[in-house]
């Protein structure tokens, strides 16, 4: 999930912040992801994070994505 994280350009807090929402409304009490889980959540995120930075003119991968919606919308 790290990795899906940083290639959307979410931030690290934020990630984490999801994350143990996550794993809270899994186990049903309010709670946080072990530290091994968030290590590897972390170097996810940190690889991906750098890699979505290299795409041309450093758009969140998010919005790369969307052009081809985007594109049909207006096209119609």
């Amino acid at each position: 999930m790290g990795y899906v994280a940083g290639r959307l350009g979410l931030t690290w807090e934020g990630a984490r912040k999801e994350f143990d929402k996550l794993e809270s409304t899994q186990i049903g009490t309010p709670s946080a992801e072990s530290i091994s889980s968030q290590q590897a959540q972390r170097l996810g995120w940190e690889t991906e994070n750098r890699n979505s930075r290299k795409l041309v003119g450093a758009l969140p991968y998010r919005w790369i994505r969307a052009i081809p919606s985007i594109y049909a919308y207006l096209t119609k």
